[in-house]
Order: structure tokens, then sequence, then C-alpha cells
């Protein structure tokens, strides 16, 4: 992929993200089991086949971004509407706050590994994606257990999808 394609993904991909962020949404089923799906999926796929360095590294980055998702998902507001019973999350100024940090983050991390060549730049970037995939984990697990406890554990009073109801934007 070009470099100016390449740009173009990464921009669209991070104004979704701060969209999202403003967005209240019910948490769903989905939400729980999806992030883990889609991290054992790309861990399968891009894992295989490597070096051990190169895979040690992407999990190592991994479970750090599992970890960062852990506590940036304890500032999502997460909350049962008292009239439908229906949990909902939002993540606001604070979560994007935190996101704004994390993004900080990898790029002194980037500069930091890319000025000693130590590590080459696709394993850098795999790194770089499973923290990322690692950190959605994360979120998903604490915004998933705490939407679980309002709910009794049940997670069948969590709806399997979101319905095509547009979601309202609040806080701008």
């Amino acid at each position: 992929m070009d470099p100016i394609t390449t740009a173009l993904i990464t921009v669209a991909a991070f104004i979704f993200m701060v969209y999202r962020q403003f967005v209240e949404r019910p948490v769903t089923a989905k939400d729980i089991v999806l992030p883990v799906g889609v991290g054992l999926y790309l861990a399968d796929r891009y894992l295989t086949g490597g070096s051990l360095a190169a895979a040690a590294l992407a999990l190592g980055a991994a479970g750090a971004g599992i970890v960062t998702g852990l506590f940036s998902g304890a500032v999502v507001r997460v909350w049962q509407d008292s009239s439908s019973g229906a949990v909902y999350q939002r993540g606001g100024w604070s979560y994007l706050a935190v996101l704004g940090g994390l993004v900080a983050v990898r790029v002194v991390l980037h500069v930091v590994f890319s000025a000693t060549g130590l590590v080459d730049a696709t394993t850098l970037n795999t790194a770089f994606i499973a923290m990322a995939v690692g950190n959605y984990v994360g979120r998903a697990i604490t915004v998933g257990l705490r939407a679980l406890a309002l709910v009794g554990w049940d997670v069948a009073a969590l709806p399997q999808r979101t319905s095509r109801q547009a979601g309202r934007v609040r806080g701008w």
C-alpha cells in the first residue's frame, strides 16, 4: 500500500474513533465478544511464520495494550437507562484525552525504536497494531464487566447487536 493511501486510511480511522467517543451507544454482547475474536484472529494471522523475537515483541505490545485498555476503559461512562433497562456507553472528552495520550506514547516509542535501529519497521508496525488491538480488547473487557454488573451478570440481558438507529451525539 502506498504512503498516501496508508495516511488517508489512518486519518479516516482516527476521525471515526473520535466520533464514536461522543456517541451514546448500547453495550451489546458483540461489544464484549468481537474484540477478543478479532485479537485472536490477528494473533494467528500475524504471529505465525515470523521470527521468535518479532512474536515476543508483538505479544509484549499486545499485553501492554490490554493493560492500558483495562485502565482507559474505566473512564468510559457506562450506565443503565432507568426506563428501558438498556445499558449504554459513551467515552466523551475524558476517553478522547486518554486516547490522545496513548497515541502520543506510541509516537514517542516509534521515534525511540526507529532511532536506535534495534527493531525493523515491519516488526515495529506489527507491535503497534498488536498494542492497539490489545487496548481495544482491554477496553472491551472493562466496559463489558461494568455493563454485565448493571444487568446482574446476565449476558442475555444485553442485546446481541446494535439496532440500526443512529447513536445520539452529545458533548460537543
